[in-house]
């Protein structure tokens, strides 16, 4: 089924298909697949997968556009995609992995060899945020400091959530503070790249996540529980943070 979200239609006969897959090859059935502008990441289109998986957008206009994937139990994720006029794209297999067992209503099972033991809360903070454009975060002492308190925000905060003039959605690191881009590292933030930039997160999925090297020096992932469409009034976030 495929469901026009902004009024937005064209008459062209460019098209993306692919399927959704998790890491063992499986088809993923019921993925919600969003066609965004590259620029705007506005929602476009949006689908579901089918029961082996598979997915497609007809008649788009030439241009560049981002999938933003996401399905229950999964990792969200993006792929860039340009369509040339007149032309059919194959995107292939599009692989999910498992969502991480800190993220909120995940339940992982252990299977303990005898002489093992069940593994230590290695967890120094973790909680739920709700923040609104100008709002810090601090995910060491698990709180928020928004207005009127922009500027002890900016003092104490590990990042604070902004919207740019030109409508991008961004949350640029403070005091010290690193972040790594979107679903990029492995789970539980392992091989992170942390960088001394704002990170822009418009256009990203419910299930996806980024990785934190706080300004106490802790390493944190941060979860995002809706979908972060441009311009958005209030964003709600899951966060861990370990010692």
């Amino acid at each position: 089924m495929l469901v026009c979200i902004a009024g937005w239609a064209a008459e062209d006969d460019g098209q993306i298909r692919g399927v959704v897959t998790d890491v063992a090859k499986a088809s993923v059935a019921g993925a919600r697949v969003r066609l965004l502008a590259m620029d705007t990441r506005r929602t476009l289109l949006s689908t579901v997968s089918g029961r082996a998986g598979e997915f497609a957008f007809d008649k788009l206009p030439a241009g560049a556009y981002r999938l933003a994937i996401s399905a229950p139990g999964f990792r969200a994720k993006s792929v860039e995609v340009t369509v040339a006029a007149g032309a059919e794209v194959l995107v292939g297999k599009i692989e999910l992995e498992i969502t991480s067992c800190d993220y909120p209503g995940v339940i992982c099972d252990y299977v303990l060899l005898p002489g093992q033991e069940w593994p230590k809360d290695n967890r120094y903070s973790h909680g739920d945020l709700a923040l609104t454009p100008g709002c810090g975060a601090d995910v060491d002492k698990g709180s928020s400091l928004c207005f009127p308190d922009w500027e002890s925000a900016d003092r104490t905060a590990d990042f604070r959530f902004t919207v740019t003039e030109d409508h991008q959605t961004i949350f640029a690191p403070k005091n010290g503070a690193r972040l790594a881009e979107p679903n990029s590292a492995r789970a539980s933030c392992q091989g992170a790249v942390f960088l001394d930039r704002p990170i822009r997160v418009d256009g990203l999925s419910a299930r996806s996540d980024l990785c934190l090297r706080t300004s106490e020096g802790r390493l944190a992932e941060i979860f995002f529980l809706s979908d972060m469409d441009p311009e958005i009034k209030q964003i709600r976030i899951s966060y861990v943070t370990w010692k």
